[in-house]
């Protein structure tokens, strides 16, 4: 759901003479922030928040650095003074994780080659 009309029409009860009451029937619904209670600060200074949340099952790599480019694109017409951060990137460790697998892996063929042919005296078994 994204709009106020669309979580209006949520059914709180429905009864078997056919009557139904909904959200829009009890109360008033806007969109707002998840809380209202948070500061956002960068180095001591009022900043804007905006945290991303990655949907499951989608690429965690592939959907940090669309939102990377994402911001870059929208940072085009900001005025020259106005940036952004990225503060928090949670991709990072799996990236580096994956890097450590490659290199662990380049390593283990070149110590299981060398094995082999040191005591084997060759590529194939005797």
């Amino acid at each position: 759901m994204q709009t106020e009309e669309e979580f209006g029409n949520i059914v709180l009860r429905a009864d078997p003479s056919g009557s139904i009451v909904r959200i829009k029937d009890v109360g008033r619904i806007e969109l707002g922030a998840q809380a209202y209670d948070m500061i956002g600060r960068l180095n001591g200074k009022p900043a804007a928040l905006v945290a991303l949340y990655q949907l499951p099952g989608s690429n965690a790599i592939e959907a940090a650095e669309g939102a990377k480019k994402m911001m870059a694109e929208l940072k085009k017409p900001l005025p020259e003074d106005l940036d952004y951060v990225v503060a928090l990137d949670t991709t990072l460790a799996v990236t580096e994780g994956i890097n450590e697998i490659v290199h662990t892996l380049f390593e283990a063929l070149v110590l299981s080659s060398w094995w082999c042919s040191l005591f084997l005296q060759g590529w194939r078994p005797p």
